[in-house]
């Protein structure tokens, strides 16, 4: 099976850790984020991530592609669906938006292979700005300080209740990692940010365990 994906993609990285847990083999595919084509032949519109089955066919939307990935092989290990109570609350879309805001500030210095031409890059700052109450990459540098703040008060809030540094739930590597870590994935986009120690630890038993490079490694060279 093949994985259309792109690199700093939190619904990829879902699908790619569920993959890891399953441990069900596959290959990664880097689409352009400005190469809509590519995306809409394939499933008719633009999103990742994109699984190509072993039959030819593809299939969309991540939580679509973990459920018919955790049936391939028995048992069937994700189910339910949902994140644990005590957890949910705190990745509330509005608690991470300085997560999301900060980690898209930092891709102007990494080189993600869908946003390595200039042609990709410049749709990619297009296409989140208009989801963003931004106008401009600059008025949210002008925030950086604000933003900084609340992802340290979100990382504080979230720290005890992940259960070790390699699993989020006392039961071991799961549902709850597949959806929380595809979220926190985007803290270790953000430079010099000190994370504190468990959380930083826990980032990096999930990147090691689903095989995604860690995204600083991407950097340019100065």
């Amino acid at each position: 099976m093949k994985l259309y994906v792109y690199e700093h993609c939190p619904y990829c990285v879902l699908v790619r850790l569920a993959f890891a847990v399953k441990g069900i083999p596959y290959t990664i595919e880097y689409l352009f984020d400005d190469d809509i084509k590519a995306h809409t032949d394939k499933v008719g519109a633009k999103q990742v991530p994109i699984l190509q089955k072993d039959d030819g066919t593809y299939m969309k939307e991540s939580m679509d592609i973990v459920k018919y990935v955790d049936a391939l092989w028995k048992p069937v290990i994700f189910a339910p669906y949902t994140m644990a109570e005590a957890l949910a609350p705190y990745f509330d879309p509005e608690n991470l938006k300085p997560v999301r805001y900060l980690a898209f500030l930092a891709t102007k210095n990494i080189y993600f292979p869908e946003i390595s031409k200039s042609s990709a890059r410049k749709y990619h700052v297009k296409r989140f700005l208009k989801k963003m109450p931004y106008d401009h990459v600059e008025s949210i540098e002008s925030d950086r300080e604000m933003l900084t703040a609340k992802v340290y008060a979100f990382m504080d809030s979230i720290t005890p209740y992940i259960y070790s540094d390699k699993h989020m739930g006392k039961q071991g590597v799961g549902i709850d990692d597949v959806l929380g870590f595809s979220k926190l994935f985007a803290l270790s986009i953000i430079p010099d940010l000190k994370i504190p120690s468990k959380l930083e630890k826990y980032i990096e038993a999930m990147l090691s365990f689903a095989k995604i490079r860690h995204p600083q490694s991407w950097k340019m060279s100065s």
